[in-house]
């Protein structure tokens, strides 16, 4: 916020989602590619408060709740469309993502492991085959087959990729405590499920960072003859490098949150 505001940003009344993140954050277009990304805290939270309504309904009639959880979506692209405000962006949000998470209620209740396999793979196919025209088929009305910009696609390509990890995990009791075989394998993706919010938040912001940091390499003339600095590879390494400064400084944040101790690394 307070970069936004040395480049000219003047906040309103607005800058309360900044603290309490129910709507998409205020800002200007100089700061837009860090926050925009703040995109998935407000989504989680809905779905945090609206967890408790949406297992009751859920555990009342499993497999047709979890079908039915694609309609919003089916209505918003074809039917009513929300608003383009907060509200609007909350609510296609949650309706995109709704069956994943209710996918997950599934796995919890023991609901996937009594399904057959022939209708979850059936039907999880179908659902990737249908996300995945989609977005090609409409890449005139949305300006890319990017599933970020075309909800309705996102939703279905989503929900069947999502469902046939969750059902082979649950219905073949597929584990990876095999990894402990592997201290280093092990330790690596221990970090990264412990702080897999704080990655995410922040890679947007490590790349953006990685461009301004690899212009100055320019000017060191080794860097620029024994470096691929024109490589997008090279900017991806910088940008990692980058999240792995900022796993140590602001991860321990998801300890606090999730009342743990407070750690380094996980």
């Amino acid at each position: 916020m307070l970069a936004m505001m040395i480049h000219g940003w003047m906040p309103g009344w607005e800058i309360v989602y900044w603290i309490v993140p129910v709507g998409d954050p205020p800002g200007n277009a100089w700061g837009s590619q860090a926050y925009e990304i703040l995109w998935y805290l407000r989504t989680y939270l809905w779905f945090v408060w609206l967890s408790p309504v949406l297992l009751w309904v859920f555990r009342k009639a499993p497999i047709p709740v979890l079908l039915l959880s694609l309609v919003p979506i089916v209505v918003f692209q074809f039917g009513w469309q929300p608003p383009w405000n907060r509200f609007g962006s909350a609510l296609t949000d949650i309706a995109t993502y709704l069956f994943c998470w209710l996918v997950g209620f599934a796995h919890r209740e023991g609901v996937l492991q009594r399904l057959k396999p022939v209708a979850v793979v059936a039907l999880s196919l179908a659902a990737l085959a249908y996300g995945g025209w989609y977005a090609f088929a409409h890449q005139g009305e949305f300006g890319t087959y990017d599933l970020d910009e075309n909800p309705l696609a996102q939703a279905f390509w989503s929900a069947g990729f999502v469902a046939l990890l969750m059902y082979f995990k649950a219905h073949y009791d597929v584990d990876f405590a095999w990894l402990a075989r592997f201290k280093r394998l092990d330790r690596i993706v221990t970090i990264f499920n412990g702080r897999a919010v704080t990655i995410y938040l922040w890679h947007e912001i490590a790349l953006i960072l990685a461009v301004p940091l690899i212009d100055q390499f320019w000017k060191v003339p080794a860097f620029e003859k024994w470096l691929p600095l024109e490589s997008q590879w090279f900017m991806f390494g910088i940008g990692w490098a980058l999240i792995w400064i900022a796993v140590p400084l602001v991860g321990w944040v998801e300890d606090v949150a999730a009342k743990k101790k407070p750690k380094l690394l996980p």
